[in-house]
């Protein structure tokens, strides 16, 4: 009998034990004796079953009816990962990375005077498909959010808005690398603070309201104001963050999003796709 190499994937070399054992003893002893070392290493029953296409029970009356003269099965089980408590953040792809900066930039330059039918700038909404095509290729909103310094609860939100209308349009973006779902499970998602509109730029937008809503408007200080008020309310600020940063109630913010074509006015339809 050639027992397995130890240089061998020690998953494959199972898989190889459980083929010889169907018809041999020997070879059905060294099998169990195998489940033992995977077992000790802190695999469950159950996930051996999976593994062997076998059910946990079966698993551990082999391992109990194990011979005493058997005390190795020569190979080296891999330990079990530990879980974890919190999904870890990661970078992005610099790909993605430099894409969804690019297309954010360009939803706040973009000239307010074209819209799409939900109301929208184009850009806008071509943001909002970027961040569609991220997610959609597997990396989260908490890692998109971290790297645009923005709040995941933003992220959702603007891509249910292209979810919703299929208006922007974005190239495809690579996949995430694959997570190790073993180590993920009933890990909790990692907190991330709520976006904070700086000193400077709630001073800059009172100073710029006051030319862009005075008695005399001026419409380079309104293009301004509201270029920096989309600004941080396409990166994540929420209502009581822009309430505090302006001064103003959410229905006069709101209706400034809207004129500026960073917020849809229109009710809302069904989802559309991206073409």
């Amino acid at each position: 009998m050639v027992l397995p190499s130890p240089a061998a994937d020690p998953w494959v070399q199972l898989a190889d034990l459980q083929a010889k054992a169907q018809g041999d003893e020997a070879f059905r002893a060294i099998y169990s004796a195998a489940l033992r070392d995977f077992h000790e290493a802190g695999w469950t029953y159950r996930q051996l079953g999976k593994a062997c296409g076998v059910s946990h029970e079966y698993v551990r009356l082999a391992i109990l009816d194990i011979p005493e003269d058997v005390t190795s099965s020569g190979l080296t089980a891999p330990p079990r990962p530990k879980s974890l408590s919190a999904i870890p953040l990661r970078d992005l792809d610099a790909q993605v990375a430099a894409m969804l900066k690019t297309r954010l930039s360009e939803a706040v330059q973009a000239d307010p005077a074209e819209r799409t039918g939900s109301g929208v700038k184009p850009a806008v909404a071509n943001y909002f498909a970027a961040l569609q095509r991220a997610v959609g290729a597997g990396w989260d909103a908490h890692s998109i959010a971290h790297s645009l310094g923005s709040h995941p609860k933003a992220v959702f939100k603007f891509v249910a808005q292209q979810e919703r209308y299929g208006e922007g349009t974005s190239p495809r973006l690579p996949d995430a690398p694959h997570r190790d779902a073993p180590t993920l499970w009933r890990a909790s998602r990692p907190s991330l603070p709520l976006v904070v509109v700086p000193d400077s730029d709630v001073r800059q937008m009172h100073d710029l309201e006051k030319s862009a809503y005075g008695d005399a408007p001026a419409a380079t200080a309104l293009r301004l104001y509201e270029s920096l008020l989309g600004a941080w309310y396409l990166l994540g600020a929420n209502r009581e963050e822009l309430e505090r940063a302006t001064g103003q109630q959410w229905e006069t913010i709101r209706k400034r999003l809207v004129r500026a074509g960073y917020m849809s006015g229109k009710p809302r339809s069904s989802a559309k796709p991206i073409t």
